[in-house]
């Protein structure tokens, strides 16, 4: 999804384990993201350039801890 300029929100559903480097890059109007707890990695310049982020997974998750690291807002679900 790189560079895409009309992606708004994004569902990561269950049996999804990774998301790779540079996956949303770029994708400068990505607001909001579903992480299914099933994702036990998340490259660090996964988001880069993603300004307006909001991540969405479960408190004790892979997703939590990224946000945590990386300053994205975050809520639990």
């Amino acid at each position: 999804f790189e560079g895409c300029k009309r992606l708004e929100e994004v569902i990561i559903l269950d049996g999804v384990e990774v998301i790779e480097r540079e996956a949303f890059l770029n994708c400068e109007v990505l607001r909001d993201i579903e992480i299914s707890e099933t994702v036990v990695d998340i490259f660090d310049n996964a988001f880069r350039n993603c300004q307006n982020l909001t991540i969405h997974a479960p408190s004790d998750s892979v997703a939590k801890q990224y946000a945590d690291k990386h300053d994205i807002a975050f809520i639990q679900f």
